[in-house]
């Protein structure tokens, strides 16, 4: 009933798997139905969990939200009584390069189009998404700028220092790109944020 649900609701293949196997892992932990688990156990079980699974925040949610449905759809419970406050994501601080670190990072790749495109991240601070979604319209060398859109289509300009637009043209030069700034090897289609991972781990 509970995967009809889900499907009813379309969900995807995959989230109903997850919250199938969620239900069944408490139903075993108790050796129980998943209709007989009460409130406290099902708590009980998540304390496991946190404390001696050491579970991340996402699968505790995920816990959650595969309890909710069983109990508000298919046990037809009221969930204000039986509502549980979700845990917070951890926030992590993000890792800032030394200078030396970010030079031997941009110099690592043999590739002069890889080192363009670290450069060009690590002097604007833009984020991946922008920087692979540049398009050659969003340059304007005569001002120095770059175009960028970021989240919610909000649009800003950064200047660019004219040693790496030097930088930025040579590129051009040797690689052609078509419509994007960096492109893969399809003509016209943006690189992949795969790929751009691949260099920064290579």
């Amino acid at each position: 009933m509970m995967e009809r649900e889900m499907r009813i609701r379309n969900y995807s293949e995959k989230t109903i798997r997850n919250y199938i196997r969620s239900v069944g892992q408490v139903s075993r932990y108790f050796d129980l139905p998943p209709g007989r688990i009460s409130l406290d156990q099902f708590k009980t079980y998540l304390d496991f969990l946190i404390t001696h699974e050491h579970c991340s925040v996402s699968r505790i949610n995920q816990n959650l939200s595969a309890w909710k449905i069983l109990q508000l759809d298919i046990l037809k419970r009221k969930w204000e009584s039986i509502r549980i406050g979700r845990p917070r994501k951890e926030k992590k601080l993000p890792v800032v390069l030394s200078q030396d670190e970010a030079r031997a990072l941009i110099r690592s790749p043999r590739s002069y189009k890889h080192r363009v495109l670290l450069t060009l991240a690590y002097a604007t601070g833009m984020r991946r998404s922008e920087l692979l979604h540049i398009r050659l319209k969003d340059i304007d060398r005569h001002r120095s700028v770059i175009k960028i859109t970021g989240k919610g289509n909000k649009q800003r300009e950064l200047p660019v220092p004219d040693g790496l637009f030097k930088s930025l043209e040579m590129y051009y030069r040797m690689w052609r790109p078509s419509v994007y700034l960096f492109e893969g090897p399809v003509p016209g289609k943006a690189y992949s944020a795969s790929s751009m991972q691949k260099i920064i781990k290579d």
